[in-house]
């Protein structure tokens, strides 16, 4: 019900349809209504300038905004709790950490606050960590990716459908497109492992996405994207854009913080049918401006 009031109270702020934000010239895709099963997924998600506004390249700035707890970016936290509920007996979810030490206790505690999901009732149970200050931030998720590849070829657990999602600061596209290669050099199928990198900075501050790693700016062309492949269900891509179309006009750093480089952003994904096409409008002309592009 809570969801419920909020989709409508925000698309009433949009003037747009309370109904799911469907246009109300044209129907919503057909192929767009509901995930498509496919089997186990397993979603594995960074923390810190991915799903958190911590700005990790400014070490001060990584400091003061790595002790909030409430600082997530808009949209993140439904389109995580909408992808885990739907099915939830074969999703999994993994938070993988390069704190390293006790700085892990931070995110954690972020998590558990912004009310993020996880497979158990104990938040840090879906969160691996354990970085050595000696170990790159790469080297170290590369490191447990093939690790728990390996434990699920064992288990005979292997998922069908693996989400990575990363930014482009810290070294995530070296572990995921890593993890990808393993994968396939030990006979896997990688056709549906999808990588998503948030375009967090621009370069030469930031790396650049490239192939086979798909660029997103907000949580609302992320979902977009996984609307398109049936990893999230219309009434998640509801949610999502709602919130963030109203988050960008009422507190536009939870959806682009000072910090972000996102002028050379230009890749808006193409929404899958008519769902909430104006509050994906809002957000794509607020984040331009706001990017200043």
């Amino acid at each position: 019900m809570r969801n419920l009031t909020l989709v409508a109270a925000a698309c009433l702020a949009l003037a747009v349809p309370a109904s799911g934000c469907a246009s109300s010239s044209e129907n919503v895709s057909s192929g767009s209504q509901s995930v498509v099963v496919h089997g186990k997924t397993l979603l594995v998600s960074d923390i810190d300038d991915t799903i958190k506004r911590t700005d990790v390249l400014d070490k001060a700035s990584a400091v003061v905004n790595g002790l909030q707890f409430h600082n997530s970016f808009s949209g993140m936290r439904l389109l995580y709790t909408g992808w885990h509920d739907d099915n939830t007996a074969n999703k999994k979810i993994t938070y993988l950490s390069a704190s390293p030490g006790p700085l892990v206790l931070a995110g954690e505690h972020f998590l558990e606050e912004s009310d993020f999901p996880g497979d158990t009732s104990e938040i840090k149970e879906s969160v691996v960590s354990g970085r050595k200050f000696s170990e790159s931030a790469g080297a170290f998720k590369t490191r447990k990716l093939y690790e728990m590849y390996d434990a699920a070829v064992a288990a005979s657990a292997v998922p069908d459908t693996v989400i990575l999602i990363g930014d482009n600061g810290e070294q995530d596209m070296i572990a995921y497109g890593n993890y990808i290669d393993y994968v396939a050099s030990q006979g896997g199928d990688t056709s549906r492992i999808y990588s998503f990198i948030h375009h967090a900075y621009d370069t030469p501050k930031g790396s650049e996405i490239a192939a086979p790693h798909r660029a997103w700016v907000t949580a609302a062309d992320l979902a977009a994207q996984l609307s398109e492949l049936g990893l999230v269900s219309d009434g998640t891509l509801t949610e999502v854009l709602t919130q963030v179309a109203t988050d960008v006009t009422n507190q536009p750093t939870a959806v682009i913080p000072s910090f972000m480089g996102c002028a050379q952003w230009s890749a808006w994904p193409k929404l899958p049918g008519k769902t909430c096409a104006d509050a994906y409008q809002t957000v794509q002309t607020a984040v331009n401006d706001l990017c200043g592009n």
